[in-house]
């Protein structure tokens, strides 16, 4: 791979997707792994903060509604556990709650449908960083 591509170091690039959709977990999960990343995935809060206990990870992605917890939690949380941790937060909402989250916990933020090429620069990008 490419020097700035995300799957030059994949240890580094391992990634903890969470969304309550499991449709949209499953489908995204897929379709990363055939760019070569490792995606695990959460279905809530509890579970990821869970999963980020036990494994390294180099990116978050979680949804902006997850029900249970409240996504500006999960990542306050996230950075507590994995202060390198980068976060990207997916969201359908176009609302003030996309756009406050955005300013207060994610390093970016991407409305869905999520284009796959703008994903992956995000994610070339904070190798580089």
């Amino acid at each position: 791979p490419e020097p700035n591509d995300p799957r030059a170091s994949p240890g580094q690039w391992k990634i903890l997707l969470v969304d309550d959709d499991e449709l949209v977990r499953k489908s995204s999960q897929i379709l990363l792994e055939t760019k070569g990343l490792t995606v695990d995935v959460a279905a809530h809060g509890a579970e990821a903060l869970q999963k980020l206990k036990a494994s390294e990870y180099g990116v978050v992605i979680s949804d902006l509604f997850l029900g249970e917890m409240d996504v500006l939690e999960l990542l306050k949380k996230c950075r507590q556990l994995r202060p390198r941790i980068r976060t990207v937060l997916t969201t359908g909402w176009v609302g003030e709650a996309a756009i406050t989250a955005d300013r207060d916990a994610a390093d970016v933020t991407f409305h869905k449908p999520i284009p796959l090429d703008r994903l992956l620069k995000t994610l070339a990008a904070f190798q580089c960083d």
